[in-house]
């Protein structure tokens, strides 16, 4: 009995909801926007939400006034629980989506720093953190030689590395060797940008176009596009 109550309520057409996902699925299907989908879908769990608050208040209240039975009362302070979590839980993803909709629209071209500093591998970490962290004020650069994309040494990097060894090291010993993880083409979208940086945990991914670099993309760009965005 518990199990299929459990399955009922699971089944509410209301985003994260397994009923409301199924919704979500349908209201795609039908205007073709993943994202608009989303949020019209978890304004449904909203509204369930808040209709089962409501009912267990007044559960509890019928029961505590003595029109209803006593063993209600506890009935809806689990409703008013369970409506709480699908408030919050439907709040949350309304807003995700709202978050996601500008960054599917907006490129990386867009929001790219155009103009890239580059390292060499064979300079001394000393040298990397006077010439180019401190006086450039960036967390982290690609190394490059020749044209050619070796790898990208960030703050955490050198932080790693005791500091009286950064004049005997060289950048190409620290430097995390390149790999299309964090390698994006400037067409791609602000958001699969963020969604890379955040399963690499990077901070910055590295523009290739024809196999050249032709910008950095940060989380503090993507940031101000956010802000820029809500206001």
């Amino acid at each position: 009995m518990v199990n299929v109550q459990l399955g009922l309520f699971n089944l509410i057409p209301g985003f994260p909801l397994d009923g409301g996902r199924v919704l979500r699925a349908g209201l795609w299907a039908w205007n073709k926007d993943f994202n608009r989908a989303t949020s019209q879908a978890a304004l449904v769990g909203i509204g369930f939400g808040v209709a089962l608050g409501l009912i267990g208040a007044v559960l509890m209240v019928g029961a505590w006034s003595g029109a209803l039975g006593h063993s209600l009362a506890t009935n809806g302070g689990w409703l008013i629980f369970i409506g709480a979590f699908l408030f919050s839980a439907a709040l949350t993803s309304r807003r995700q989506a709202a978050l996601r909709t500008p960054l599917a629209s907006v490129t990386v071209r867009q929001v790219m720093v155009h103009r890239v500093v580059t390292l060499l591998p064979d300079m001394s970490v000393q040298a990397a953190v006077n010439q180019y962290f401190v006086a450039h004020g960036f967390g982290g650069f690609p190394v490059c030689e020749e044209e050619q994309v070796l790898g990208l040494v960030t703050v955490r990097d050198v932080q790693a590395l005791p500091a009286a060894l950064w004049p005997s090291r060289r950048v190409r010993e620290i430097m995390c060797p390149a790999s299309p993880a964090f390698c994006i083409p400037p067409d791609s979208s602000v958001m699969e940008a963020m969604e890379r940086m955040i399963q690499g945990g990077w901070d910055r991914l590295v523009v290739m176009e024809n196999e050249k670099i032709v910008g950095l993309i940060t989380r503090s760009a993507i940031a101000h596009i956010l802000q820029l965005h809500k206001a």
